[in-house]
């Protein structure tokens, strides 16, 4: 349990990061020492109300509580695991997505193998904050690790070494916790589902986009390979134009003797095949000159 400055600190982050989030986020509260317990409930901030007395209460309990005893991650991460699974059960989403924000300044412990079991019994990720110098940097980054939230780099957690960095860390987290997925809810509390969701997408033809709607991605904007028309584009998009009209640009000619003109193929107007671009030339009445006027 962290006391001092740090307690502070954490307090006053806390405080920031819930008044910040009020109405977008269900919040509870558990603090560990030796042992671990709930402060204050999900449940308690579903009854309260999101927008009206949840995060108020929720602060009432953090004053309520103080600094003392050991750093028990292991009983921090039972206990909350507990309460989650009780919350899920009681929940009618049973997809909806939960998370926990892990902050500790000590070592008495790992828990990884916790932290995995509450993913795999109800799906909420763990983000773990290091405060100050005090942690074991293997463990937490065990942590992020199994709790689906590993950072890119060598650090897998968050550490923060003051206010600044632990309000920074805070924020992060609780924009990846609210941030909408495409999933058919409404993830940032904002009264929308999936609102201005998509994502890059693909074929052999280019780069498109996806949209969601209502949970699942619609099909991307990338136009698809057709079969190849004679049209002077690639429409299977194999780099190629109009390869399977093998004769055109060729040498072509039309009409006959003095008539006789030549051109080259070029795509039909049906552009299903090619024709010679030449025109003939125009008779005129024959004459005895021994052409064939």
């Amino acid at each position: 349990s962290m006391g001092g400055a740090k307690w502070t600190s954490a307090v006053n982050a806390i405080k920031t990061i819930t008044n910040q989030y009020k109405g977008k986020l269900r919040f509870g509260l558990a603090t560990f020492n030796s042992s671990a317990g709930i402060n204050y409930g999900i449940n308690n901030c579903i009854a309260d109300g999101l927008n009206n007395q949840c995060v108020p209460k929720l602060q009432t309990a953090l004053n309520a509580t103080g600094p003392s005893g050991g750093t028990n991650l292991v009983a921090a991460m039972n206990t909350a695991t507990s309460h989650l699974t009780s919350i899920r059960n009681a929940d009618s989403v049973k997809t909806r997505k939960r998370s926990v924000m892990f902050i500790t300044d000590g070592q008495a412990g790992c828990a990884n193998s916790q932290v995995s079991s509450l993913f795999a019994s109800v799906g909420a990720k763990t983000f773990v904050i290091g405060f100050g110098s005090g942690v074991d940097a293997s463990c937490l980054n065990n942590m992020a690790t199994a709790g689906k939230t590993a950072q890119s780099g060598t650090r897998k957690y968050y550490q923060a070494d003051n206010s600044t960095e632990l309000n920074k860390a805070m924020k992060a987290i609780a924009d990846a916790s609210s941030a909408e997925i495409c999933n058919n809810l409404d993830d940032d509390c904002d009264g929308q589902v999936d609102e201005g969701l998509s994502r890059s997408c693909s074929t052999a033809c280019g780069a498109g986009q996806q949209v969601c709607s209502r949970g699942n991605w619609g099909s991307c904007s990338a136009l698809n390979p057709q079969p190849e028309k004679c049209n002077g584009k690639d429409d299977d998009c194999d780099g190629k134009v109009d390869e399977t009209f093998t004769n055109k640009g060729a040498s072509c000619a039309v009409g006959i003797g003095p008539c006789r003109r030549t051109g080259k193929r070029v795509c039909n107007s049906a552009q299903n095949g090619t024709i010679c671009n030449a025109t003939p030339g125009a008779p005129s009445a024959e004459k005895c000159d021994g052409i064939d006027n």
